[in-house]
């Protein structure tokens, strides 16, 4: 009984994320500033590896025409790199999340209500035994490329 319903909840986690992961249309335009962070709070990457995705990633951005601010509170936009690694027998399973954390405004009747939200979300999950090759390939390779493709896209 307790596995049909660990069953059915991970099924249900899994649709509302495949339905999440599809339906969103992301706005970059006059997107100008962005500071760069990973988060690894499951410590997975090595201190040179985090040290040159962020040193890549800011060159593809910087490359691409954004402004890269060293410090997040100089940012008006902050792009994180979420790194979440469950440990395996033989490999690791990898979960990466790029997302981009902006100030926003929400006028509700005579008040405007300012909050901060994920105005972008890219995420992806696979298995592997290089984790850290494996991380900076795919945040290198596809997610920033990903990123950079829709920010020249929306803003030529």
């Amino acid at each position: 009984m307790n596995t049909l319903r660990l069953f059915l909840a991970g099924i249900l986690l899994l649709s509302s994320q495949l339905a999440f992961s599809q339906a969103p249309k992301f706005n970059l335009e006059e997107l100008h500033d962005v500071a760069v962070v990973i988060s690894d709070k499951s410590h997975v990457l090595s201190e040179s590896t985090s040290n040159r995705i962020i040193t890549e990633l800011k060159l593809k951005l910087k490359s691409a025409g954004l402004s890269i601010k060293s410090q997040p509170k100089a940012a008006n936009s902050i792009l994180v790199i979420k790194i979440s690694s469950l440990k395996g027998i033989t490999s690791n399973r990898i979960f990466l999340q790029l997302l981009l954390a902006e100030t926003i405004s929400v006028n509700r009747k005579d008040n405007e209500i300012n909050s901060f939200g994920f105005t972008y979300i890219d995420d992806m999950a696979f298995k592997s035994s290089h984790s850290n090759k494996d991380i900076y390939n795919n945040i290198i390779n596809l997610m920033a490329n990903k990123f950079i493709n829709l920010y020249m896209e929306q803003n030529e």
